[in-house]
């Protein structure tokens, strides 16, 4: 039977419309139900709604008809969550029909959407006549109605819901385009995720690689500061399991859950008991997850809910993504600026020491680390002296200032040349007892130690120490990589920079000394000769005036000093500088200053020279005849020998040259050791020119096959000796 439409029943139709639109199902039913009662004829009615869960009644209704609507409307709930199954269409009717009770004046009318059922309609009458009276008849076609206007409103909540939802979208996306604070940028997230499903709680976690753990970062809700920077292993709870799975979850019961883990809500007094939780991925990459507790008023989340935290947790992923990227670069840009500042450290100073502590200085800063050392391999490359330190305070002295190489964790680095990261130094075996009485004074616990290389060789070992637990990352590790070998470098340049201005005063004394006998050999020799001729000139003058027949014989040895003192000069000239190599070459020059010297000394000399036709450059030959004169100089002031050989050859694309005597020899390791006292300054003067033509020296004593006397042995690269084409 079709109801009547009266213009009263317009007008409540059209009020329930607009309830509809403005305040949602619930009051809807609210306001239609005393209307259907009095319509209808019923002296009373109870509704049952499935979304939200909702149950209310109007009017009289007994108390065992009240009963037997509350097992119905329980049978109607559980039907409500039927959907077809895969071999069912979706117009297949729901398990349960509407009834009417034998012998109880009362009407039950499902409240359908097609085949989804949104809950039950219950009219009690006062008696059967009634309900089987003309008006009863419109029951179901204004409850059909007014269902209609139900699923109409619902629909218009649920898109207005999604405009809501996806206007909050955008703005997050605006938010996210606009700003590179990862906490602000969150917080609102988080924010808008707990509020948005009228949660009691959110918080959105990341994850620290390094300790392979979820830190709570931006927890609202009652208990976020006790949650704040919580930890939780990211093999543990539902996070855990969401950030491994990849997947979203909802767990409306956790108590029912193996998968829920109590130890938060013990650590902070808190009570969950549902939990929603979608992963953060953004490119593939999972960063954290986004959880949401405890729906107010225990209404359940619901797939809608998953796919709106879903959406949200997109933005946030890309949020937290964008953020990483950008604290990346700057960590990068901090470490560019730290390697340049110590760069520029290790370049303003030649001073070892200083340079190291402005080093070390610079490094624990940019690794925002608690302490540091830096040992350096001592002469003999088998122990490590400590050479700087940073960060132990009054414990510093008790450091031990050198360590064995292959000794502890310093040693064994030294040794190995392969970086050690400790994450507990009490518990590493290789520190010894007295190092961990003085860690746990200052509370040092994890460590890197590597070592310091240059040109492929380990100088030393670099250690830097934090006071908590913490895994280095790996982009701190390749800076300290990066670092240590600058250090390196730099030892190497402070070490060559000294050992220049050792050599450059051992040259310096030995010029000095050269200076010295150049002004002795012209006073001793030269000089005096010279007074003689003046002295004698007199004695001439007096000689002709007096005795003339005198005069030739004074005029015979003013001639015999002439001629010594041009012979003295000449000799002192070919020493310095003889013409003749420039003239006609090494080997003749050589020829030359052997004739001289079997003329003035008393030992025998041979020489044998077998150079070939070619032709060296000057300084190259200048070079070669300086060294055999300051052997055979050394041979006359020390060796008091009676023979001597000198040896000139060509051979593979070398020059060779020794020269030999069977005098009494030197003592090779004894020279050595005093070398750095500025002692045996011709042997360095041989060394220092041999450097120069990038020549092999070796002094032999005894000589070869004998038991006394010294030869030292001369090896030059040819390509260092001869003209270049161009030259002619």
């Amino acid at each position: 039977m079709t109801p009547i439409t009266t213009p009263s029943h317009t007008n409540i139709l059209a009020r329930l419309s607009r309830v509809a639109r403005e305040s949602g199902t619930v009051a809807l039913w609210r306001e239609a139900l005393p209307w259907l009662c009095q319509v209808c004829g019923a002296q009373g009615g109870s509704v049952v709604l499935e979304r939200p869960p909702t149950r209310f009644r109007h009017g009289v209704i007994p108390l065992a008809t009240g009963l037997l609507i509350d097992a119905w409307e329980d049978t109607v709930l559980t039907a409500s969550h039927w959907v077809p199954s895969a071999d069912q269409s979706l117009s297949t009717p729901t398990p349960l029909e509407p009834m009417t009770t034998a012998g109880i004046p009362m009407l039950q009318i499902l409240l359908e959407d097609g085949p989804v059922i949104q809950g039950g309609l219950s009219l009690v009458y006062g008696s059967l006549a009634e309900m089987n009276g003309p008006l009863a008849d419109t029951a179901s076609a204004l409850a059909g109605t007014v269902g209609q206007l139900a699923a109409l409103s619902a629909e218009l909540q649920s898109s207005q819901r999604r405009l809501t939802q996806l206007n909050l979208l955008q703005e997050v996306g605006q938010s996210i385009a606009s700003s590179l604070d990862l906490a602000d940028v969150l917080r609102e997230t988080t924010n808008l995720a707990a509020s948005m499903l009228d949660a009691e709680g959110a918080a959105l976690l990341l994850i620290d690689e390094d300790q392979q753990e979820l830190i709570f970062a931006v927890p609202v809700g009652e208990k976020e500061h006790e949650l704040r920077q919580q930890r939780m292993n990211i093999n543990e709870g539902v996070a855990g399991w969401t950030l491994r799975r990849g997947q979203a979850v909802i767990v409306n019961d956790v108590r029912n859950d193996p998968r829920f883990t109590k130890s938060v809500d013990q650590a902070t007094g808190f009570l969950t008991r549902s939990i929603l939780c979608v992963p953060l991925q953004a490119n593939a990459r999972i960063v954290g997850v986004l959880e949401v507790v405890n729906k107010r008023n225990d209404q359940p989340f619901t797939q809608e809910d998953q796919e709106w935290v879903s959406a949200l947790a997109t933005q946030a992923a890309v949020a937290v993504a964008n953020a990483q990227l950008f604290a990346r670069e700057q960590q990068r840009v901090s470490e560019l600026t730290a390697l340049n500042q110590v760069a520029a450290t290790l370049s303003q100073s030649l001073d070892l020491d200083k340079m190291l502590e402005a080093a070390l200085t610079n490094v624990l800063t940019v690794v925002r680390a608690d302490a540091g050392s830096i040992a350096l391999l001592d002469s003999s490359g088998k122990n490590l002296d400590l050479r700087t330190v940073y960060g132990f305070d009054r414990n510093l002295q008790m450091l031990p200032r050198k360590v064995a190489v292959g000794s502890g964790l310093q040693g064994s680095v030294a040794a190995s040349g392969e970086m050690v990261v400790v994450h507990d130094l009490a518990a590493d075996a290789r520190v010894g007892e007295e190092s961990k009485e003085i860690l746990a004074r200052t509370g040092l616990r994890g460590a890197a130690i590597l070592p310091v290389r240059s040109r492929g060789r380990v100088r030393g070992v670099l250690s830097v120490m934090v006071r908590r637990t913490r895994h280095f990352s790996a982009e701190e590790l390749a800076l300290l990589t990066s670092i240590s070998q600058q250090i390196g470098v730099a030892v190497d340049n402070a070490n060559l920079y000294t050992d220049l201005r050792e050599e450059r005063d051992r040259i310096i004394a030995v010029h000095e000394k050269v200076r010295h006998e150049l002004v002795r050999d012209l006073h001793d020799g030269t000089a005096q000769v010279l007074s003689a001729m003046i002295m004698n000139m007199e004695v001439v003058k007096r000689t002709a005036a007096s005795r003339p027949e005198l005069l030739p014989r004074e005029l015979a040895y003013l001639d015999d000093l002439t001629r010594q003192a041009n012979r003295e000069i000449r000799q002192l000239l070919f020493q310095l500088r003889p013409v003749i190599l420039e003239t006609q070459g090494l080997a003749a020059a050589i020829a030359v200053y052997a004739e001289q010297l079997r003329r003035h000394e008393s030992y025998a000399l041979y020489l044998e020279l077998s150079t070939g036709d070619f032709k060296l450059t000057s300084q190259a030959s200048g070079t070669v005849f300086a060294i055999v004169q300051e052997a055979l100089n050394n041979i006359k002031k020390h060796a008091h020998a009676s023979t001597v050989w000198i040896q000139v050859w060509v051979e593979r694309d070398y020059l060779h040259v020794t020269v030999t005597d069977d005098g009494t020899g030197i003592n090779m390791a004894a020279i050595n050791a005093q070398y750095d006292q500025h002692g045996s300054f011709g042997l360095l003067n041989i060394r220092e020119r041999a450097r120069l033509l990038d020549a092999k020296l070796e002094f032999v004593s005894p000589r070869p096959d004998a038991g006394n006397g010294t030869q030292i042995q001369l090896c030059v690269p040819m390509d260092r000796l001869l003209h270049d084409k161009d030259e002619g």
